[in-house]
């Protein structure tokens, strides 16, 4: 006697449901195209990655530039008003 290879399809839709079959049946079919453009897609977002992460160097590098010419600038009137305090206790 052979070994039975298809399931009983009664225990199937009980099991699975309308729903299961339909997956198990589309499946193989969609692993394909998904697999494609699950790549394409993953590329994509690691592009966009890498694009937002060379821009936010570059804004926080200028924030940087910034923020050092304020403190010189605040270093240089601290050093007026200091000479400024000097002349006056002399």
């Amino acid at each position: 006697m052979l070994p039975k290879v298809v399931p009983n399809l009664e225990s199937v839709v009980e099991d699975f449901g309308i729903p299961g079959i339909v997956a198990i049946v589309i499946l193989p079919l969609a692993i394909p195209v998904v697999a494609r453009f699950g790549k394409s897609l993953t590329k994509t977002t690691i592009k966009g990655g890498i694009i937002l992460y060379e821009k936010s160097q570059r804004a926080i590098a200028a924030v940087g530039d910034n923020f050092a010419d304020i403190v010189a600038e605040a270093k240089a009137e601290l050093a007026v008003t200091d000479s400024t305090r000097l002349r006056r206790i002399r």
